[in-house]
């Protein structure tokens, strides 16, 4: 079997190496992969969009003191970018932000 991953880490220089490193790793254990740099704009406008080109992403996020992930976790939330849907995982962030139970 052969599999092929586009990884699309976007321009931002320190995403570089780490695509190197990734790309040889995989592709010492047999996975095929093609790497495409691309404009930082074109990068979030194609994650925005769910582009099927991104098959594998790098994204840099600082999430400052606040304790809630359910921005990048919760699934009706803009920054779901993994598009993680886990109806369970949603009721447990919700409980957990249920400060009247």
């Amino acid at each position: 079997m052969r599999l092929t991953l586009n990884i699309i880490p976007g321009s931002n220089p320190t995403f570089e190496p780490r695509t190197a490193a990734i790309k040889d790793f995989w592709e010492k254990v047999g996975l095929k992969t093609n790497v495409k740099l691309v404009e930082f704009g074109k990068y979030n406008e194609d994650l925005a969009n769910a582009s099927k080109d991104m098959e594998v992403y790098f994204r840099s996020w600082a999430g400052g003191t606040d304790p809630d992930p359910s921005d990048l976790y919760h699934t009706d939330r803009p920054q779901n970018e993994m598009r993680t849907i886990l109806p369970k995982s949603d009721q447990y962030l919700d409980d957990a932000l249920d400060f009247e139970k």
